[in-house]
């Protein structure tokens, strides 16, 4: 959501952008922030990498850095982009991938592999 930059004292209907204590529908449709969303998440951070710190669990912070890209960046492009490429991957006779989706296929999967082999030598100690 981005903000208005057209909000004036003379029109009533836009209210101006501020802080609210929670959250509410109506401080949802008028753009505004929550002071409590804001607060947790900094406590939530804060606490997040204390026990990452204090209890010596730095494969879990890795494994939450790898993870949120996953989880967090899924915009509409993103997802017909995945479609894509799976149809493209399943049904070939229908046409060929393009090489700009072959060098995308292949940047993803060394990624993807050298994430996997990081993870795995830090989690299955032999």
């Amino acid at each position: 959501m981005t903000p208005d930059n057209n909000n004036s004292p003379a029109d009533p209907e836009k209210p101006q952008l501020s802080w609210v204590w929670r959250c509410t529908d109506a401080s949802i449709a008028a753009g505004q922030i929550s002071m409590l969303a804001a607060l947790e998440t900094l406590i939530a951070v804060g606490v997040y990498w204390w026990l990452a710190l204090h209890f010596d669990w730095p494969w879990m912070a890795f494994l939450s850095m790898f993870a949120a890209p996953i989880l967090l960046l899924r915009s509409k492009e993103s997802i017909t982009l995945g479609v894509k490429l799976l149809r493209s991957y399943w049904d070939t006779k229908e046409k060929e991938i393009s090489r700009r989706d072959q060098i995308i296929v292949f940047f993803s999967h060394c990624i993807s592999h050298g994430n996997s082999e990081l993870l795995a030598s830090i989690l299955l100690v032999s």
